[in-house]
C-alpha cells in the first residue's frame, strides 16, 4: 500500500466506507481548490502545465498504478488516427475505445462486483467520450473550415485534454475545442468573471446532498426493495417505499456530480458568455446534473435531460445524430433504442441496466408521443394541471425505473418487478405498441390535422 494511503485507510475506518470513496471525495475537493488557482494564471502556456502537472498527479493519487489504462487509451487514440485513414479512424477508435473500456469493466464485475466506488472506469467512462469526439471532430474538420481540427490534434494537447484539473478524477464530458481555447483563453474563454462566487456555491451544495445521502442510506436502502417485506406491502406503499429508496441513490450521485460541477465552475472551464435559455451569461456551459429539472420536470424527456447532462450531449452529437443521418436526418424509434443500448454498454454489463435502458428507451418514446400528439385531448384542463399530471406519471415512472441501479443481481431486481407484475413495464412498451399501430397512426394523423387547421385559424385572426 502507498504511503499516502494510510491517511484514506484511517478516514476510511472512521466512516466505515471503502477507501477509495474516501479518496475520490477528498481528491475532488483538493481538486476544486487546483482549479481556482488556474483563474489567476494568465499565461497560455503556464495554465496547459500547471493543469497537465495537477490533474495527472490527482489522478495517480487516485488511481495508482491503474493509470496505465487512460494513457494506453489515449497513445492507442493517437496512433489510430496517424495511422489509418481520416474518413474511417473514427470509427477504428470508437471500436477500440469501446471494447477496452468493456474490458475494464468485466474486470470489474470478476474482483468487485456490485462495489461503489473511485474504480479506474470511473475516469476512463469519461474518457472515452472525450477521446472518440475528437476522433469525429478530426473527421469531420476534413470537410469544414474548423481551425482546431484542420489538422490532427498533437500528442500534448491530448495529453492536456486527458489530464486536465476540472476533470482528472471523474469528468465530465467536454468538447477539444473548449478545453483548447480556455487554456488559451481565446473565443468564450477571453474574458471569464470571477468563479469565486457560483464555485463554491456549487461546492456548498454538493455537501448538503452528500449530508442527504448518509441519512437515507441509513433508513432506506435499496435492497429493501427485494424482499418478502417489501412485496408484501399493499400497492401504494410500494410506490412510497422505491419513492422513497430512489432518494438514496440520487443524492449520492447528486453529490458527486455537483462537487465535480463546483471543479469545473471554480476553473472557468464552464463559463458561458451566450447561454441559449438565458439573458445574463452564466456558469453552465459544462453540467454534470440540474436537480430541479431532474425532480421536477413535468415530462420524462426533461427529466432524463437533466441527468448526466455531459454525457447526454456527448450521445446526442455522436451517436443519435450520426445514427439519424442514415435515415434522412430523422432520430426514429430504432436509432433512440440503439443510442440507449450504447449507454448500456458504456456503464458496464451489470444486467440491470440493460434492463433499465431497454425499459427507458421505450418509456422515453411513449412520453414522446403523449408530449406531441395525446396531450391535445387535454386540452379542456388549465394548462398547471396538465403539467402537475405530467409530473406526476414521469416522477413515478423515474422512481420506479431507478431503484433497479442500486440492484446488481438479476434475481433481485425480477424479484422486484414481480412484485409489481411488471405493470410499468407493461404499460411503456404497450403504449409505445399501441403509437406504431393502425388506429395509433389515425390518432396521430388526426391530432396533426386539428393541429394545423387550429394554426390556419390562429393566422387568419
Amino acid at each position: 500500500m502507498a504511503f499516502w494511503n494510510v491517511f484514506f485507510e484511517y478516514l476510511a475506518e472512521i466512516f466505515d466506507k471503502d477507501i477509495s470513496q474516501i479518496k475520490i471525495i477528498l481528491l475532488l475537493f483538493v481538486s476544486f481548490f487546483l482549479s481556482y488557482l488556474i483563474t489567476f494564471i494568465k499565461t497560455p502556456n503556464m495554465r496547459y502545465y500547471y493543469s497537465l502537472i495537477t490533474g495527472f498527479m490527482l489522478n495517480f493519487l487516485m488511481f495508482e498504478e491503474e493509470v496505465i489504462h487512460p494513457i494506453s487509451m489515449l497513445i492507442g487514440t493517437y496512433l489510430i488516427m496517424r495511422i489509418f485513414p481520416r474518413d474511417k479512424q473514427q470509427i477504428i477508435n470508437f471500436v477500440f475505445l469501446y471494447t477496452y473500456l468493456s474490458a475494464q469493466h468485466i474486470h470489474r464485475m470478476v474482483y468487485h462486483y456490485g462495489e461503489w466506488g473511485g474504480e479506474i472506469t470511473s475516469f476512463t467512462m469519461n474518457l472515452v467520450c472525450r477521446l472518440t469526439s475528437v476522433a469525429f471532430c478530426y473527421c469531420d474538420g476534413a470537410n469544414n473550415k474548423d481551425e482546431d481540427f484542420q489538422e490532427q490534434p498533437s500528442f500534448m494537447w491530448l495529453l492536456g485534454y486527458t489530464y486536465n484539473t476540472p476533470s482528472c478524477l471523474a469528468g465530465p464530458f467536454f468538447e477539444f475545442k473548449d478545453y483548447k481555447h480556455w487554456i488559451l483563453l481565446k473565443g468564450d474563454y477571453e474574458n471569464i468573471p470571477s468563479t469565486f462566487k457560483p464555485g463554491f456555491t456549487r461546492l456548498a451544495t454538493s455537501f448538503i446532498w452528500m449530508w442527504l445521502a448518509a441519512y437515507f442510506s441509513i433508513h432506506h436502502k435499496p435492497e429493501k426493495c427485494a424482499t418478502e417485506e417489501f412485496c408484501s406491502r399493499s400497492f401504494i406503499m410500494q410506490i412510497w417505499g422505491f419513492y422513497l429508496t430512489q432518494f438514496y441513490f440520487k443524492f449520492v450521485y447528486y453529490f458527486v456530480f455537483a462537487l465535480n460541477d463546483s471543479c469545473v465552475i471554480a476553473s472557468g472551464l464552464s463559463w458561458n458568455p451566450n447561454p441559449r435559455r438565458s439573458k445574463q451569461p452564466n456558469f453552465t456551459k459544462i453540467k454534470n446534473i440540474d436537480e430541479w429539472l431532474i425532480d421536477f420536470g413535468y415530462n420524462v424527456r426533461f427529466q432524463t435531460a437533466g441527468w448526466n447532462m455531459s454525457i447526454s450531449v456527448w450521445l446526442k452529437r455522436y451517436v443519435l445524430k450520426r445514427l439519424a443521418k442514415n435515415n434522412g436526418g430523422k432520430a426514429g424509434p430504432k436509432e433512440f433504442i440503439i443510442t440507449f443500448m450504447v449507454s448500456a454498454f458504456w456503464h458496464g454489463f451489470y444486467p440491470c441496466y440493460y434492463f433499465f435502458f431497454f425499459y427507458f428507451a421505450f418509456v422515453n418514446l411513449s412520453a414522446e408521443e403523449i408530449y406531441n400528439t395525446y396531450s391535445y385531448f387535454f386540452r379542456f384542463l388549465p394548462q398547471r394541471i396538465r403539467r402537475l399530471m405530467a409530473w406526476f406519471l414521469s416522477y413515478l415512472f423515474t422512481c420506479h425505473i431507478v431503484t433497479i441501479f442500486a440492484l446488481y443481481d438479476v434475481r433481485d431486481v425480477v424479484y422486484y418487478f414481480n412484485c409489481q407484475y411488471w405493470i410499468y413495464h407493461i404499460m411503456a412498451i404497450g403504449f409505445f405498441l399501441f403509437t406504431i399501430s393502425p388506429p395509433g397512426k389515425r390518432i396521430k394523423k388526426y391530432v396533426k390535422q386539428q393541429q394545423a387547421v387550429q394554426e390556419a385559424k390562429e393566422k387568419a385572426e
